[in-house]
């Protein structure tokens, strides 16, 4: 009799394929034990025949099944596959370790440090021993299988980099967090940009040629600025003096109300709410 070569082993079905065929035995089982006969019911099959036996064997190499004969179980792997949000990283661990499962694979990625080309991968397929069209049935369900990998990487990714946008950055948040009036960062790293800030918004209230000249104390609860713009001499200053003196005449008359503070300058423009010196 003449020897038959046989292939290597591979997966009879692609990772995707055999995902949904665990979900079914999930739906039934949860992570109760069960055996072969009822695992080979769950997928369609009312024995333990040779297809039956094929895609039980594939469910395993993705490591979605444990145990063995008559105490299966449902593996934690797929468990995370079916059950965990596909955004998190449970979900995207499970997939990794379900496609680098099977021992065809994990060959494949230590023989290429980047996926080849379809024809590439069935040549070095067909030198590892597969013989005729076992060589274009394992080559299919590698590719099927890496898709699924890729398209979930994709997606990952994609919904990944809206996320990213849709955060604002610590310097976006310490910004934030100035103009809606809060004394200090969160982060110590922005809070000399947000003095910088702060110092540019009270020089624009004043004007771009203004300066504060003097300012102090004028008692425990009065304090007092004298804000200019354009030179400043003698003559303006001795013109101040009797402006001061004629409003302290004013200030002094009995037909005023008793003034508990004298703001000379607010932060408010001319005409807010702020703006009354004797409020």
């Amino acid at each position: 009799m003449a020897n038959v070569s046989r292939s290597p082993n591979y997966p009879s079905m692609s990772l995707g394929d055999a995902i949904e065929s665990i979900r079914k035995v999930y739906t039934e089982e949860k992570r109760a034990k069960f055996p072969r006969m009822s695992l080979a019911n769950h997928l369609g099959y009312s024995s333990l025949n040779g297809r039956a036996l094929s895609k039980i064997g594939a469910i395993r190499a993705y490591g979605l099944l444990d145990g063995r004969e008559d105490a299966l179980s449902v593996s934690p792997t797929a468990i995370a596959l079916l059950s965990a949000p596909k955004d998190s990283e449970d979900y995207r661990l499970a997939l990794h370790e379900a496609f680098n499962a099977p021992p065809l694979f994990a060959r494949i990625a230590a023989a290429h440090e980047e996926t080849p080309s379809p024809q590439t991968l069935r040549w070095w397929l067909e030198k590892e021993g597969y013989v005729g069209d076992a060589a274009d049935k394992a080559l299919k369900v590698y590719l099927d299988s890496s898709e699924v990998v890729n398209s979930y990487e994709e997606a990952y990714d994609s919904d990944a980099a809206v996320a990213a946008e849709r955060q604002p950055n610590a310097m976006e948040t310490a910004m934030s967090d100035f103009m809606s009036g809060r004394a200090q960062s969160p982060y110590p790293a922005a809070q000399k940009i947000i003095d910088d800030a702060k110092r540019e918004k009270e020089s624009l209230a004043m004007g771009v040629q203004e300066r504060v000249l003097q300012s102090g104390m004028l008692s425990k609860q009065a304090t007092y600025r004298v804000i200019v713009s354009g030179p400043v001499g003698t003559a303006e200053i001795e013109r101040l003096l009797k402006k001061l003196e004629m409003d302290k005449e004013i200030l002094a008359d009995s037909n005023e109300p008793e003034i508990k503070g004298v703001r000379v300058q607010d932060d408010e423009p001319f005409g807010g709410k702020d703006q009354d010196p004797y409020g």
